[in-house]
């Protein structure tokens, strides 16, 4: 099946990155990925919370897209 455009969160040079609910100085930050797709997302975004050992922020509220030196930095908003 073939992807559309709207399956893909970002064009281009991707990055994503959380900050734990309750211990920001351990932040998870993803390889930068080229165009990830929504799943890709959610890998990236489980992968954050057992990093962090955030669990209990389990749902993914939506997230914040900001560019830096030509890459889309993603930044997951969760919520419990």
């Amino acid at each position: 099946m073939e992807e559309s455009p709207v399956d893909k969160i970002c064009l281009g040079k991707v990055q994503f990155i959380y900050y734990s609910g309750y211990d920001e100085s351990k932040a998870y930050e993803s390889e930068v990925t080229d165009s990830p797709n929504n799943a890709q997302g959610l890998i990236c975004f489980f992968r954050a919370m057992h990093y962090t050992g955030d669990t209990h922020h389990c749902f993914l509220e939506g997230y914040e897209i900001k560019k830096e030196n030509g890459i889309s930095v993603v930044e997951f908003i969760s919520g419990s």
